[in-house]
């Protein structure tokens, strides 16, 4: 998710667009980590480690994008 609204927000100039995606992915995010909760499909430190371990590879991600798109 945090690759899309980035991807959104550098690629878009509708800021009507921008703003949906980046709530929506919140709501979605939000309603998967609660559900994953409630049914006992993971453990809270199972998304803790994931929250930590997808920052590390948005950061990777946004440094190749970077590195290697001279556009922006």
């Amino acid at each position: 998710m945090p690759t899309l609204v980035y991807q959104v927000n550098r690629r878009s100039t509708n800021l009507l667009l921008r703003r949906f995606v980046c709530v929506m992915s919140i709501i979605f995010s939000t309603f998967m980590v609660i559900g994953r909760l409630v049914a006992g499909v993971h453990w809270f430190t199972d998304i803790v480690g994931a929250v930590i371990l997808s920052t590390g590879l948005y950061c990777l991600y946004k440094a190749m994008v970077l590195l290697f798109c001279d556009d922006k």
